[in-house]
């Protein structure tokens, strides 16, 4: 099962056990990212497929996966005054650590004071990850 969250807040519902990464670009319209989040309602980890370069195409605020975002960063950084800064600094130390690598994240006005995510996304469940070393 797969959701979709569109930006007009519109949610469908698709019984699929598989979709392909072109069905996913088309649906986000663009290159994807994967984001962590953790359904509230049902405490079950998700990846939130979005477009990678959505705000910087002024695509259209997703005010329902903004605020899914938000509050696993809120829950993974409690108190932290950006939370999702915090967890976008985590990502960064991660790749370094796993992959040697530098990201390099394009900051632009706004969106590190007010974080939002944009565009339509896809909700896909994960069965089990390692979640705060806790197996969901």
């Amino acid at each position: 099962m797969i959701r979709i969250i569109e930006a007009s807040g519109r949610e469908v519902e698709l019984n699929l056990s598989q979709i392909s990464s072109d069905a996913l670009r088309t649906i986000v319209g663009g290159w994807l990212e994967f984001v962590s989040v953790l359904d509230e309602a049902t405490n079950r980890p998700f990846s939130m497929i979005v477009n990678e370069t959505g705000v910087v195409d002024k695509l259209p605020r997703n005010q329902k996966a903004t605020d899914i975002y938000l509050a696993y960063s809120r829950r993974r950084f409690p108190g932290h005054s950006n939370p999702a800064k915090a967890m976008a600094e985590e990502h960064k130390r991660s790749a370094k650590e796993r992959f040697g690598a530098d990201l390099v994240y394009i900051e632009f006005e706004g969106h590190s004071s007010d974080p939002y995510i944009a565009g339509d996304v896809v909700l896909i469940p994960v069965p089990t990850i390692a979640l705060d070393s806790v197996i969901v």
